[in-house]
């Protein structure tokens, strides 16, 4: 059947002539572009089309034109491989007859395209690609699943009578000369955002740790360490104050003035360490600036380390063990987890690596086995690269600098930033500007912020416990 088929539509294409061909393709080219799906993309693989397929010359010209980086694929053994072109005479006639790039031109990873348009014989218009099973583009899809992909084809190539098999790939978007078929397992335009309510997902946690301590008789103590009185963190730690006494953890707060030494500060720290009440030590940042942060944090007992800043506790998360992994970064993941947001298969870059977010959320997506791109914000062209994530996390500190123009479609955005403009409180994203290209988004404040208090906690309980275990041992 399916031989057949592909068959019949293979006579009925070559009986096309070279007028018929132009104008079909002309509208395909047309309809194409009409979706504008490239606004919020830029590296895109595209074939150069052979004998009586659909014509891509004038789609590649007009790509090229537009700024946006064209690969095509070039065979090599069994597989294809992407290369760059910035112009046609790039390329030259390869296997099959088939233009191709010349082997010079870059070369990309096809995970790292952010579309794939790919020719077809047969389709049907459930979006599924029908194939040989052993064709390049077949070998492709089956490797990489995660591509986002469009088909170009004539209309006539789209059937509803044949019978799929387990090599037949979804395509995300078929284009015709005559129409435009959605997979509908796959958003190809947002219809509203998600708000990530941290918020209210950091309440549920806290009774969640409430009962915990309740039942198990927890009794922990906070040592929070405040040099001179910097307003934003005399808020932090009046948020986690209160947070700590909903759920019956006591916090010690242990005042110094900013002209105190950083040996005074280190001969303290040194006694909570062999102290037997205090459970948890957390010098609140940022230190006066003639400190050495990492001297000082370093002297934090890493089984008493809940801010999990300590060179033993990074090497620990490194090494896998999160148990008292940095409460930003473990609440990111918490929140993503709980909203049941996948990170499997998905472009994720972080904008920012610093020690409090940046650095130990890295780890805990190597943890995972995830692919990332790490930047900041004087990363050179950082525009590209935010806009091919699919999933974006940014913690710099500089208000808006993500505008909308610097993300695509259906992203997952994760902000971390927090910065006082005046009297308002702003995060790194445009959020009005932006959340109309989100699927999901973290407002600023309520968003983060409440999850890492609920993790600090949380960190707090997990040092009781190995601190009660190593006294039993």
């Amino acid at each position: 059947m399916k031989h057949t088929l592909r068959k019949e539509i293979l006579e009925k294409r070559d009986k096309l002539d070279s007028e018929t061909i132009k104008e079909k393709s002309k509208k395909v080219k047309d309809k194409l572009f009409e979706k504008k799906i490239f606004d919020d993309i830029y590296k895109i693989g595209l074939y150069f089309a052979k004998e009586n397929e659909v014509l891509t010359k004038e789609i590649i010209i007009s790509l090229i034109e537009k700024g946006k980086r064209v690969f095509l694929p070039r065979i090599k053994g069994k597989k294809l491989e992407f290369r760059e072109i910035k112009k046609l005479d790039e390329l030259e006639r390869g296997s099959f007859g088939i233009m191709e790039p010349k082997k010079g031109c870059p070369l990309i990873n096809p995970t790292e395209l952010d579309l794939v348009i790919m020719p077809c014989v047969a389709i049907d218009k459930y979006c599924n690609r029908i194939g040989r099973g052993a064709g390049f583009y077949d070998r492709l899809l089956a490797e990489h699943n995660n591509i986002k992909t469009v088909c170009l084809a004539y209309d006539f190539q789209v059937s509803s009578k044949i019978k799929t098999e387990c090599h037949d790939q979804k395509i995300g978007l078929i284009i015709t000369d005559k129409r435009v078929i959605k997979n509908i397992d796959e958003v190809e335009e947002n219809t509203g955002f998600h708000l990530l309510n941290g918020k209210k997902l950091a309440e549920e946690i806290l009774l969640e740790l409430k009962e915990k301590i309740k039942k198990r008789k927890i009794k922990a103590e906070l040592a929070v360490i405040l040099v001179g009185n910097n307003p934003a963190s005399e808020v932090y730690v009046r948020n986690k104050e209160r947070k700590c006494k909903e759920v019956g953890i006591i916090l010690k707060l242990i005042r110094f003035k900013d002209n105190v030494s950083e040996e005074e500060i280190n001969k303290k720290i040194k006694e909570l360490n062999r102290s037997g009440q205090v459970t948890g030590i957390l010098v609140q940042l940022p230190l006066p600036p003639n400190f050495n942060t990492d001297n000082v944090l370093n002297n934090v007992l890493p089984e008493k380390d809940v801010d999990g800043l300590t060179r033993t506790s990074m090497k620990n998360l490194a090494d896998g063990d999160e148990g008292l992994v940095c409460p930003t970064s473990k609440g990111i993941i918490r929140l993503l987890e709980r909203n049941k947001i996948s990170l499997k298969n998905k472009k994720i870059v972080l904008v920012g690596y610093g020690r409090l977010v940046g650095k130990p959320l890295a780890l805990m997506l190597k943890n995972r086995k995830l692919r990332f791109t790490v930047c900041d914000e004087n990363t050179q062209d950082l525009k590209p690269l935010t806009k091919r994530a699919d999933i974006l996390i940014t913690a710099t500190g500089f208000p808006y600098l993500i505008k909308k123009d610097y993300v695509k479609r259906g992203v997952v955005i994760i902000d971390a930033g927090i910065t006082k403009l005046g009297d308002k409180i702003v995060g790194d994203v445009d959020f009005d500007k932006v959340k109309e290209k989100a699927s999901y988004i973290t407002p600023v404040p309520g968003g983060v912020g409440p999850m890492t208090v609920v993790m600090l906690i949380e960190n707090v309980i997990h040092a009781y416990e190995l601190l009660k275990k190593t006294k039993k041992n």
